[in-house]
């Protein structure tokens, strides 16, 4: 059967290599992962490839200009499930400031220029009953994702293998949140802090140190961070 190319807007050249270079060490075939904040659904792609279909891909995208463009580019995927859900630490409804530019959409109105803006119901990961267990989450919410987290406290207690997740180190901040806070709660839950570079193993952060030290300007960008056990990330990248 032959499956009509997606009608990206963003280059396909712009996903992270790091970050697919991670998914392709950690996601197996038959496997639950969880894309939050998909977009127009680049990784959502890739994590469809890696788990064939016996697995199952959650991709959400609150932004419904967006989506629609999510929804024409997974429309060949059967083992992808698209859902214009806002994710958060709970359950409640907050205003959802929509950009021109995608990918930039948020909770907080952090651009000079906005599309639009209207209210959602955000939910948290946990009360959406995801069966089974995910055992990888991406999480790029633009500064929520320590929110999103949070959320998905008992998925996380459950045996996710492994979380990449966006540190915002400006947008964080909007949200009561820091890259410490974010480390800490989830060395709470077993997981080390990890640096990402393309192809390249890992970088574990110590617990005494700040990413912004490690890494020359890094206040002042987004970058990627990966939480999983070192034993495993030690087992992938020998």
């Amino acid at each position: 059967m032959n499956v009509a190319p997606p009608k990206w807007k963003t280059p396909i050249f712009m996903v992270d290599l790091e970050v697919a270079d991670v998914m392709n060490r950690f996601v197996k075939r038959g496997a639950c992962v969880i894309d939050a904040g998909a977009n127009e659904g680049h990784f959502a792609w890739l994590l469809a490839r890696l788990v064939g279909m016996e697995g199952c891909v959650y991709a959400y995208e609150p932004d419904r200009v967006v989506f629609d463009v999510l929804q024409d580019n997974i429309a060949p995927l059967k083992n992808v499930v698209t859902n214009e859900t806002a994710l958060w630490c709970r359950d409640e409804e907050l205003t959802f400031y929509c950009t021109p530019e995608s990918g930039y959409s948020s909770f907080v109105p952090y651009l000079d220029f906005e599309r639009e803006r209207y209210k959602v119901q955000a939910r948290s990961l946990d009360g959406l009953g995801i069966k089974p267990t995910p055992s990888f989450i991406k999480v790029d919410c633009e500064g929520a994702d320590e929110a999103v987290l949070r959320g998905a406290e008992q998925m996380l207690r459950s045996g996710v293998e492994c979380v990449i997740a966006e540190m915002s180190f400006s947008l964080m901040e909007n949200f009561q949140c820091s890259e410490r806070t974010m480390r800490e709660y989830m060395r709470g839950l077993g997981y080390e802090c990890f640096l990402l570079e393309a192809y390249l193993k890992p970088l574990l952060v110590p617990h005494d140190s700040h990413i912004h030290l490690l890494e020359s300007g890094a206040k002042n960008k987004m970058i990627n961070v990966m939480f999983a056990k070192t034993s495993r990330v030690d087992e992938l990248w020998t």
